[in-house]
């Protein structure tokens, strides 16, 4: 269950709850991110190198040319390693707890996105588009890292949409 409050379209409190995991997470502007009650922070790793990532794959990936493919093996030549929960508000939040060092996704919509954008960014992390700009929660296009790798997975990403446009 993922609950988030977009206060003109920045991501300013949620809480998410995976009851089969055992966890829950919530953040708000006022305070730290928390898991299961706890002060979490985005992790350390210093490089993508290091980096444990996360992404996943729009419901018509066979369809369109945004089906996240190309970044997928872009991003796994370069990085420790990449894993896929299928839930954009978990991912999110084992970002912002330091499970994960990063993750990113398109075509997402805000009601996946809210809650887990906050705790990100209350857990000390780096939120975006992927052009760097500031994230928009609307567009479904999202990029989520510790910080330290964030224009470092950018930039593969940016390469990635180069070579598709020619």
């Amino acid at each position: 269950m993922s609950i988030g409050l977009l206060l003109q379209g920045r991501p300013v409190a949620g809480a998410v709850v995976a009851p089969s995991l055992g966890l829950s997470w919530s953040a708000s502007e006022a305070g730290p991110a928390l898991r299961n009650g706890e002060p979490c922070r985005v992790s350390a790793a210093p490089t993508l190198n290091d980096a444990l990532l996360a992404t996943g794959f729009p419901y018509d990936r066979r369809t369109t040319l945004q089906n996240n493919f190309d970044a997928f093996v872009a991003v796994k030549l370069v990085a420790q390693g990449i894993r896929r929960c299928g839930s954009a508000a978990l991912d999110l939040c084992l970002v912002a707890d330091g499970t994960y060092d990063g993750y990113w996704e398109r075509k997402l919509k805000p009601w996946d996105l809210a809650a887990g954008a906050t705790a990100v960014l209350c857990a000390g992390g780096t939120l975006s588009g992927f052009d760097g700009g500031p994230a928009d929660v609307r567009t479904g296009n999202v990029v989520a890292t510790n910080g330290a790798i964030h224009a470092e997975l950018l930039e593969v990403l940016h390469r990635v949409e180069q070579a598709r446009s020619g």
